[in-house]
């Protein structure tokens, strides 16, 4: 049994352990078959904020000990029931069917994740492979496979080489194929690869098992463009068979499709594939925590809105990618309706081909396009590879090719079309409506458009549809429709004012109707209210 007993020592307002007032305080324990007591001098911050203690025991100072130690009842320092001699001795040898090494030297290290600790350490000298390697010694006694980090994972523990597992991340070793078959793809040792399009060996060393699960080191002639590599993978698999499709289909190919995109949508066979990563099937951490149910949610509701829009369910297909892995997902793929959809055998395609094309990304393309048309504008360009401007302006930057003149040039003309278009249009829309309506004026038509009367009759008179006659007749015969409007409106209203007052001028009662007095006159006199002289 082991327990430490601490509910003597001082707490703060939230009930934690106060450590920093707990200098004098003793803590009773037990310790398997061992009792007594145990009293703390001081108490300070480590490097990370962390508690650090001094304990007194049977006389004894004892430094630098952790409070997570004392509080979790882990006192084989304090008790000296832990051993510091080294088990092993410089010469001595270890062989079996895994391993093959010497140990060479002896030395106490610094814990990383106590600084103020150590901890025996031992070199050792592989003759499987030649190197050596210092480690913890515990780990050499005694470990599942050969301790030597350079070949506990290779080809020299019996495992499977690059060469036959992941032929594709050959043209990446600067060794080619014969510094290949030295590693195998879950290995961390971390080597200077070479970029397979441009020949530039990368500075900065990387892992063979990011190489394996990125699928690129990094370099600036093919990095990705946002896209990851399962949707490339599988945009190159429907190019390799020539099959049209859009990518990133949003409402603006799919009117129904609300906020969603959807990753491929192929309109001759009314069918749509969604590559689903990691986050659709296993829970995130950090920003991403607790992210699952919420993309669940989505992948059902996008499914179901696509039914409900003609998309029979057994044409939308949904691809397992939660590993980045030409393996994985292409027997995903073979699994799937997709080849009986498109009927054709996908494991005839030429896989290691697509892999590398699915590695390149569309900056060497668009670099090769922009130096094959140089008169294409940024904006061609980006609309030809559906990709953003700014991408297409960084990749002509970095090669040195961007024009800015250029550009202003071609924005220039691009506008220029673009208003001759609108303005073309509108005018055979004002000449639609005058030969549709032939009594309307000038101003009736301009009223419809949305513009000045005297636009409308500048465009009229050039297209030669303007007729004055017809218009001085327009204008009296609108006149005409609004003396009518007049009487057959306000003509009770004017009659009713002369009933009730027989006095009253027809100025006043103009004033009052807001008509002119000659208008008046005449409405009254039509009505036998007054005398015409």
């Amino acid at each position: 049994m082991r327990h430490v007993d601490l509910t003597q020592l001082p707490r703060d307002k939230r009930n934690y352990i106060a450590w920093n007032q707990a200098a004098g305080f003793q803590i009773p324990f037990i310790y398997d078959h061992l009792r007594g007591e145990m009293t703390i001098l001081q108490a300070n911050k480590g490097k990370h904020g962390e508690a650090i203690l001094e304990i007194e025991f049977e006389n004894r100072i004892i430094h630098s000990v952790p409070a997570s130690s004392v509080k979790n009842c882990i006192l084989g320092r304090i008790l000296q029931t832990r051993s510091f001699d080294f088990v092993t001795v410089i010469g001595q040898q270890f062989q079996d069917e895994r391993r093959h090494y010497q140990i060479v030297g002896q030395r106490r290290g610094v814990l990383k994740s106590n600084p103020q600790a150590t901890q025996r350490e031992v070199e050792i000298l592989c003759f499987l492979c030649g190197a050596k390697t210092w480690m913890a010694e515990e780990r050499v006694l005694p470990p599942k496979n050969c301790a030597c980090r350079r070949c506990r994972y290779s080809p020299l523990s019996g495992r499977p080489s690059i060469v036959e597992t992941d032929p594709w991340m050959i043209p990446f070793f600067p060794g080619g194929i014969a510094q290949a078959r030295q590693y195998t793809h879950g290995q961390n040792q971390k080597l200077r690869f070479r970029c397979p399009y441009c020949g530039k060996i990368r500075e900065k060393a990387i892992a063979i098992s990011t190489l394996s699960r990125t699928h690129s080191i990094g370099c600036a002639c093919c990095w990705s463009v946002g896209r990851s590599f399962p949707h490339r993978l599988i945009k190159c698999v429907l190019d390799s068979l020539k099959v049209p499709y859009i990518q990133e289909a949003s409402r603006k190919d799919l009117p129904w499709a609300q906020t969603y995109s959807y990753d491929f949508y192929l309109p001759e066979l009314n069918a749509i594939i969604e590559a689903h990563g990691k986050q659709h099937y296993e829970e995130g951490t950090g920003y991403f925590k607790n992210a699952l149910k919420k993309n669940r949610t989505a992948d059902l509701h996008k499914k179901q809105l696509a039914c409900d829009h003609g998309i029979p369910p057994f044409r939308y297909i949904e691809i397992n990618c939660r590993k980045s892995e030409t393996e994985f997902i292409k027997n995903n793929l073979l699994r799937s309706p997709l080849p009986a959809l498109l009927n054709s055998d996908l494991t005839e395609l030429d896989w290691l081909q697509i892999t590398r094309t699915a590695w390149k990304s569309e900056k060497l393309s668009i670099l090769a396009y922009s130096l094959d048309n140089p008169d294409k504008s940024v904006r061609n360009i980006a609309k030809h590879f559906g990709v953003g401007r700014d991408l297409v302006k960084e990749v002509q930057v970095s090669a040195g090719i961007y024009d800015a003149a250029k550009e202003r040039k071609l924005g220039v003309k691009r506008q220029q079309a673009f208003y001759a278009d609108r303005t073309k249009l509108r005018d055979e829309k004002i000449c639609q409506l005058k030969r549709s309506h032939p009594q309307f004026s000038t101003q009736d038509i301009a009223e419809r458009v949305g513009m000045e009367r005297h636009a409308v009759y500048r465009i009229l008179q050039q297209k030669g549809l303007y007729d004055d006659q017809t218009e001085k007749a327009n204008k009296h015969l609108k006149i005409s429709a609004s003396r009518k409007r007049i009487k057959d409106s306000e003509i009770r209203q004017i009659c009713q004012l002369k009933l009730d007052n027989p006095e009253i001028s027809a100025r006043e009662a103009g004033r009052m109707t807001g008509h002119g007095h000659s208008t008046i006159m005449r409405i009254w006199s039509d009505n036998q209210l007054i005398k015409c002289r």
